[in-house]
């Protein structure tokens, strides 16, 4: 899914850098160092919790906000657009009363950093699709139209002669998440968030840094790992 996503961007002239392209580990402190002179961390990972009937896409980002906050907003509702389908966890601060969880990635982060829950593994109707090359590219594509976005929203941006990434999805498809930004600063959804399982969820994380981004994997406990992730 990184690998997907790094394409789309390298695509947009968006240089992208994976942190690992195996399950070697890296540690957290060594994938935060990693974005140092980036303009932005993405931190692709999907979900997981005891129940099948659990499923949906959930955006975090570090508290308070700021710029992390812009860009999970950005990417965030390019996701809920291209996913119809699935159920809107919407965004949160981590932590924050709706997670309670501190992610160290986004509370250390040294550059505006999200970290995206596209859907969840452990799904009955979700999971297998998060296997297949339309999972991958339909996400892939959505991120990199937000990253694309809060690029263009920042003061001086010199990304307003880029267009969006070749589109991967149906030409309906496409034209509904690139009809018009979406709101700088979109209120959270404030709905329960299932509690998180012990197995370690798929990490995937990216950095974009003025056109470049990263990506790598993370193994997972009890299946298969195709975690990616982008750093700078």
């Amino acid at each position: 899914m990184a690998k997907a996503l790094a394409a789309q961007l390298s695509q947009l002239g968006i240089e992208c850098y994976l942190t690992r392209t195996d399950d070697t580990f890296i540690q957290l402190s060594d994938r935060v160092a990693a974005s140092k002179g980036a303009d932005c961390f993405v931190s692709l990972h999907n979900n997981a919790v005891a129940s099948p009937e659990v499923s949906g896409v959930l955006t975090l980002y570090g508290a308070p906000g700021g710029k992390s906050k812009a860009l999970a907003n950005y990417v965030h509702q390019a996701l809920v657009k291209a996913l119809p389908g699935h159920k809107d966890h919407g965004m949160r601060a981590s932590p924050s009363p709706g997670y309670d969880r501190r992610l160290y990635v986004l509370a250390a982060a040294i550059v505006p950093a999200v970290l995206v829950e596209p859907e969840f593994l452990s799904s009955r109707q979700w999971g297998p699709w998060l296997a297949t090359a339309d999972a991958h590219k339909t996400v892939a594509y959505a991120v990199a139209t937000g990253v694309l976005q809060f690029f263009k929203s920042l003061p001086g941006a010199v990304y307003e002669d880029l267009v969006p990434p070749p589109a991967v999805l149906t030409a309906e498809q496409a034209a509904t998440l690139l009809e018009a930004p979406p709101r700088a600063e979109a209120e959270a959804v404030t709905e329960p968030n299932p509690e998180p399982s012990e197995i370690p969820e798929q990490v995937q994380e990216a950095a974009g840094q003025g056109r470049r981004l990263t990506a790598e994997t993370t193994p997972v406990r009890g299946g298969p790992s195709r975690n990616n992730r982008k750093r700078r």
